[in-house]
């Protein structure tokens, strides 16, 4: 039992510690328009919903999409 709630706390931990640098690019971007909170619920947003070379619109900021998918090999 002690062992599943060690992994769920470990787990739990690093996505949050993940989820915090992407956060505060998102709040450093917008020059503080945006608390981290909200910064939190647009990561998907601008890291993985957009298209690649299009902006994204948070409230009165607008963000480069983060979206990596240049030279991506699928399957490899």
């Amino acid at each position: 039992m002690k062992r599943g709630s060690l992994a769920l706390v470990i787990l739990l931990f690093s996505s949050s510690v993940f989820a915090g640098g992407k956060a505060d690019y998102i709040v450093n971007t917008c020059e503080g328009k945006v608390t981290k909170k909200e910064a939190v619920k647009y990561i998907k947003r601008v890291f993985l919903a957009c298209s690649e070379g299009t902006r994204v619109q948070i409230g009165s900021c607008s963000i480069q999409c983060q979206k990596k998918t240049i030279g991506a090999t699928v399957g490899k």
